[in-house]
């Protein structure tokens, strides 16, 4: 490992370690929308860090289990041998396990992901179907998850997964949430600012109707505009089933490619009118979007379910609801956190420090880094 000088507090300058990683994803780090940006952003927050990163860019793979395996496994037998102690630290590999589980043993490795297999059955829809294809599926994973010198997850959720369906030692375990993708993020926006809005602002951002929660948020907005609340729901990424009547308080946004300024210019002008963030979801492992709304003072409303609780606290930066809660449930805490303009702007002000101080790519590798020290410090020892 080699020595970079690091700003630290008063100016004085410190030494840390910095690692030679070499970084494995299937996903493009080059592309901002690939595995929803995460692999650019933390590709990127690696080098901005002090971090000397490799890209090593398998390539594009068939979506069919075995074939998909049998490439990257050519690949594998390809490429690794340039994982060679003197050229790399360590090889990080980024929610990938048929990689990960063919990587040698010559080179450390740290396997980063926001969920396991075992808990990914029963909780997603099935993309296997077949027997042998989930017996292959879960032998890849149990073997890249053993093999790692250290894992990464972004949730408690997903890390006490890997403890106890893989044997693996505590730890051995990192959890760090995941950032806000987001190329430039806003500065901080003054909450009253919002609490002068006549009407209650809700933002819903997914491109899946049903597994976001979409026909829970729809009545939820419906429900505070029969209390006599006046309030608006933007719908941004998808829209309700053919033939669902739309309310005239429902704005419909179509998906927005941040890569395209326009668009980036749009969502950036929705998050900043809006009040809450308001995603039901069935189903969530680490919903980035969530990072997004904390960096423009967006409390999240959504469902205790998955890795959410490692994202949001309630009552600081959203609320969470039980799993089985309906509109009304929905529409009680909105009016009443809308109610108290004051409180609200506190509300929004936590919302910006939780990213602040957490939830962005910086606090990511930062994290991460100290991860890094004291595991492989502690294996040298």
């Amino acid at each position: 490992m080699c020595a970079r000088a690091r700003g630290g507090v008063a100016g004085v300058r410190m030494a840390r370690p910095s690692f030679r990683i070499a970084y494995v994803s299937t996903h493009d780090p080059h592309d901002v929308r690939a595995f929803s940006g995460i692999a650019h952003f933390a590709c990127e927050a690696l080098r901005e860090s002090g971090n000397a990163v490799t890209v090593l860019r398998p390539p594009a793979v068939h979506p069919a289990l075995v074939a998909r395996a049998c490439r990257l496994t050519r690949y594998a037998l390809r490429t690794w041998h340039a994982l060679r102690p003197e050229r790399f630290d360590l090889v990080l590999v980024m929610q990938a396990a048929v990689l990960g589980a063919l990587v040698p043993r010559q080179v450390p490795l740290v396997y980063a992901s926001d969920i396991t297999w075992r808990v990914y059955e029963g909780y997603y829809p099935p993309v296997y179907r077949r027997p042998w294809q989930l017996r292959l599926r879960r032998a890849l994973e149990r073997r890249a998850v053993q093999r790692a010198d250290l894992l990464v997850y972004s949730s408690t959720w997903a890390s006490e997964s890997a403890v106890r369906d893989y044997d693996v030692p505590p730890e051995r375990v990192a959890v760090i949430p995941y950032g806000a993708n987001l190329p430039h993020p806003p500065p901080p926006l003054d909450p009253r600012t919002r609490t002068r809005a006549a009407a209650l602002q809700l933002l819903f951002l997914g491109v899946s109707w049903e597994r976001k929660g979409g026909a829970w948020a729809l009545e939820a907005v419906r429900a505070l505009n029969r209390r006599g609340i006046p309030a608006r729901l933007t719908l941004c990424g998808c829209a309700p089933p053919a033939g669902t009547p739309v309310p005239d308080f429902v704005r419909l946004v179509p998906f927005l490619d941040k890569r395209v300024p326009a668009d980036a210019a749009r969502l950036d002008a929705l998050l900043r009118e809006a009040h809450f963030l308001l995603l039901p979801t069935r189903a969530d492992a680490t919903p980035v979007a969530f990072c997004e709304a904390n960096a423009y003072g967006l409390p999240v409303v959504t469902t205790r379910t998955g890795g959410i609780p490692s994202v949001i606290e309630d009552g600081v930066n959203g609320r969470m609801l039980p799993l089985e809660a309906g509109a009304e449930d929905y529409a009680e805490v909105l009016a009443r956190d809308w109610e108290d303009r004051e409180a609200y702007a506190r509300f929004s002000h936590r919302s910006r420090q939780r990213f602040e101080q957490r939830l962005n790519w910086s606090a990511w590798a930062e994290s991460l880094h100290g991860a890094l020290a004291q595991r492989f410090a502690a294996q040298r020892n």
